[in-house]
């Protein structure tokens, strides 16, 4: 496994408790706190711990951060959201994200590469 990179990493108050959300994507509320990011949304970045609600948690804003997978991936695959805020292979119409920097199976936790401002993928 390759060890993380990380180039930029910034501290915002959580909107809900996300303990149990480290290595998930996360984004902004409309109170500009952190919640998790759902189904083909774009993202802040790569929640990097545990916080609870209220708490500080540090997100990943480039670079490339290690993330959990909601599927299968290979390498070199563009990635999505799913529901559950972790990273798939993106599909017609998810916004892109990340590129998978090794592959990996569902539940596993694996170096991505963040891909800001990421294209929607077309529906064919």
């Amino acid at each position: 496994m390759a060890a993380t990179q990380i180039l930029d990493l910034e501290a915002f108050p959580a909107g809900a408790d996300l303990s149990t959300k480290q290595f998930h994507a996360v984004k902004f509320n409309g109170d500009g706190a952190l919640v998790t990011a759902g189904d083909g949304e774009d993202i802040l970045g790569i929640l990097e711990d545990k916080p609870k609600s209220g708490e500080q948690g540090t997100v990943s804003l480039a670079g490339r951060p290690k993330a959990k997978l909601g599927g299968n991936v290979a390498f070199g695959a563009l990635l999505a959201v799913n529901a559950n805020a972790q990273l798939i292979t993106a599909a017609a119409g998810k916004r892109i994200v990340a590129r998978a920097m090794e592959s990996g199976a569902a539940g596993e936790i694996i170096q991505v590469q963040l891909i800001n401002a990421g294209a929607i993928v077309p529906t064919p």
